[in-house]
């Protein structure tokens, strides 16, 4: 892999292949996990395009990680999460949620860590922005989907779910809807 072309001036070329790594950190992670040491330095850039690829490839490769690195990865990326700048929390939302689904050891903790979403504060242009929030809402929903019903029938998780389904953002409530009616269909099917 041309690391250095992450690098590049030319932004044509620098977004061309921050979409060829991602792309390959899905189909083949084998060719991607080799150069990890790679990756994770790109957590700490200034280049948005460049961390955001970063936290996508890492979210991607999290079935394939050593438990050493799942581990040296984590706090980076709940940090991430906890910045203001939404499109960069929500990837670092999205990878969360993947490493939650891919080792269910981490996924208690990594949920409970999503939650405090609901409590952070964006800034768009300088202003505090709640769209923002909400939408980075959206995105712990649907790293929730993903996980199983054991998870999002804690107590704190339900909650939330139920919070969210009125919510001022409508795809943000309906996708808390959808997952709300999928644990009761769940429970109906359990006799409860």
């Amino acid at each position: 892999m041309k690391w250095v072309e992450l690098y590049a001036l030319d932004a044509k070329t620098r977004y061309s292949c921050a979409r060829e790594v991602i792309a390959l950190s899905k189909s083949e992670p084998e060719l991607i996990l080799q150069d990890l040491q790679s990756i994770s330095p790109l957590l700490e850039v200034k280049s948005n395009v460049l961390v955001w690829t970063a936290i996508q490839v890492i979210g991607n490769l999290s079935a394939h990680l050593s438990e050493s690195e799942v581990w040296e990865l984590i706090p980076k990326l709940v940090g991430l999460m906890h910045c203001q700048t939404m499109i960069t929390s929500a990837n670092a939302i999205r990878a969360l949620g993947q490493i939650a689904k891919n080792r269910p050891v981490h996924a208690e903790a990594i949920v409970s860590t999503l939650l405090e979403v609901e409590s952070m504060n964006y800034v768009l242009r300088g202003e505090p922005s709640p769209e923002c929030r909400n939408v980075a809402l959206g995105h712990v929903l649907a790293a929730l989907k993903s996980l199983p019903a054991s998870i999002l029938c804690r107590p704190l998780v339900l909650d939330f779910i139920r919070r969210q389904t009125s919510n001022s953002r409508s795809a943000v409530a309906a996708k808390a809807l959808s997952l709300e009616r999928r644990l009761k269909r769940r429970d109906m099917s359990r006799g409860r």
